[in-house]
């Protein structure tokens, strides 16, 4: 007789293979992600007040910091992130509110073959 699906999962062998989705493989939950970059670009606001202010990141911090601005769910297929080398993900404040958040690559598409920091 062959053991259960449920039965295979559990064995030491597949044990480190199984991981979950909706957390990054590393442990921090994508919310405490997009919770701590929003704290650094609201001290980057305050600190540049009247003027912009430049982030610069990791390609999984900025795209989970614009799910979550744009309401979507933070786990995602890192394969489908537009977040390429050298690209601009902005946000756009009037005072204290956020109005728009855009991306631009200015120096150009880079090789899709290359998939970011």
């Amino acid at each position: 007789r062959s053991p259960s699906a449920t039965a295979r999962c559990a064995r030491r062998s597949t044990g480190p293979k199984l991981r979950n989705p909706f957390e990054p493989s590393w442990g921090e939950p994508y919310l405490k992600i997009a919770h701590r970059m929003l704290g650094a670009v609201h001290r980057a606001r305050a600190a540049a007040a009247g003027h912009e202010a430049v982030c610069v990141s990791h390609q999984l911090p900025v795209w989970t910091t614009r799910l979550f601005l744009e309401g979507k769910h933070m786990w995602h297929d890192p394969r489908k992130r537009q977040c390429s080398l050298a690209s601009l993900t902005t946000l756009t404040f009037e005072d204290e509110m956020l109005v728009r958040v855009s991306y631009s690559e200015p120096a150009g598409s880079t090789d899709p073959r290359v998939t970011g920091a």
